[in-house]
């Protein structure tokens, strides 16, 4: 997947008037446009960018937890084999690697339990879904991974709750699914409002 270029878009009030401030530009901030259109434009994107904050963020706390898993291992091998100055090496940076998880926290998951978000991926890990009015499938695959048999762009997913999923597509198109109680069919938004679709259960893997 294309790596995607952080920029992050605030609103600063001053003197009762809004103002943008992109990072990154050093001109100074810009004044928000006050149309409508301009507006919903702006919401939009804030909105992406903030969904693929979050799919980076839980793809790299998969990594980081693969990396723990693996570390632990190591450093008992080498306390066994008498390497100590490698043993102390793998545990400062195993405890680095914990800090560092247990300060991690989801602006998109802040409204939510992070115990939900964890519920929803660990269930729809390895499941296979038929989208409705059609034979094609999508698989959440167990490494945080998409696929799809219609052809489409390769993309990954996150857990933002206890019932919401996003999808971010190599193709920067992010879509937003909504699952039912028994994790039995969703109901899901493109990025583009008028683009709704379905979708129900096919198979656990």
């Amino acid at each position: 997947m294309q790596h995607l270029a952080k920029v992050v878009i605030g609103v600063i009030v001053t003197c009762g008037s809004a103002y943008l401030a992109i990072g990154g530009d050093s001109s100074g901030p810009l004044e928000r446009p006050k149309s409508a259109a301009a507006g919903l434009a702006l919401d939009r994107y804030e909105k992406a960018v903030k969904d693929a904050d979050e799919i980076h963020r839980q793809a790299v706390r998969r990594a980081t937890d693969v990396l723990i898993d693996h570390l632990k291992p190591a450093r008992a091998g080498a306390m066994k084999t008498g390497n100590l100055a490698d043993a102390t090496a793998i545990d400062n940076l195993l405890k680095r690697l914990e800090q560092e998880v247990t300060k991690d926290s989801s602006p998109l998951a802040a409204s939510a339990p992070a115990s939900q978000s964890r519920a929803l991926s660990a269930s729809l890990a390895g499941t296979t879904w038929v989208f409705e009015g059609s034979s094609q499938t999508m698989t959440f695959n167990r490494d945080g991974t998409i696929s799809r048999t219609d052809g489409f762009s390769e993309g990954s997913w996150a857990a933002v709750d206890g019932h919401s999923v996003i999808i971010l597509y190599a193709n920067d198109v992010v879509d937003r699914l909504h699952f039912n109680d028994s994790l039995t069919g969703y109901h899901g938004e493109g990025s583009a409002p008028q683009n709704k679709f379905k979708g129900n259960l096919q198979n656990t893997n």
